[in-house]
């Protein structure tokens, strides 16, 4: 009985204090703000990672409404010669945080092939802003990567595929006002052969105007 007691006034001992928020950050590991790095860089871990719990999930990401966590997924069963459509649970994922001050911090999430970034306000414990950063179909012929930057910078490289078009944008945090903004868009096209190189993301700094370390030329 005395080593029951004790154990269980250790866990109230260690949970003393750990918030609702504290809780939600968890699942969020934290990244250098002073660094650059690529988001298809958490694509593995996202695959790997441990999502969210649902009533978490459905309180940051889908507005309480659980009809938004229901996913469809159509098939075709070639024994009985029918398509079908098959329903799933939707959920989101932590990839990281970038803390900034004692009451807001940059999140990423993944939700389904999109991965989107976010301003939290740990204080009132809300989303106040997201943007998407990446997104990675199977099929479409539409892709979306972008670089994080110091200094709150954004750079995004969407990419038409089909239409050998690349959209250029830079995006910036601005926690003071409480949003992410669109500071610069470039459309440009492309030779058809370009258009899934490397080189498409390496001329993203060149066109946008800004280096890896958030400087703006």
């Amino acid at each position: 009985m005395k080593k029951i007691f004790l154990i269980l006034a250790v866990i109230l001992v260690s949970t003393k204090g750990y918030s609702q928020t504290d809780l939600f950050l968890s699942f969020f590991p934290k990244v250098k703000s002073d660094s650059a790095f690529y988001s298809h860089q958490f694509y593995k871990q996202y695959l790997k990672i441990n999502c969210l719990p649902k009533d978490m999930s459905l309180k940051y990401f889908f507005d309480n409404k659980p009809e938004k966590m229901i996913g469809e997924q159509e098939g075709f069963n070639f024994d009985e010669n029918i398509y079908y459509t098959d329903t799933f649970t939707i959920n989101a994922c932590g990839l990281f945080q970038i803390p900034e001050n004692n009451q807001y911090v940059a999140i990423a999430y993944g939700v389904l092939d999109t991965f989107n970034l976010a301003i939290y306000d740990k204080k009132n414990d809300k989303i106040l802003d997201k943007c998407m950063i990446a997104y990675f179909p199977e099929f479409e012929g539409i892709y979306t990567h972008s670089w994080i930057l110091p200094h709150n910078y954004i750079l995004r490289v969407k990419q038409l595929t089909e239409k050998n078009i690349v959209i250029y944008t830079l995006l910036r945090i601005e926690y003071e006002k409480r949003r992410i903004v669109t500071i610069k868009e470039e459309e440009v096209k492309v030779k058809s052969r370009e258009i899934y190189t490397n080189k498409v993301m390496e001329n993203a700094f060149e066109i946008i105007g800004i280096t890896k370390d958030g400087i703006i030329k």
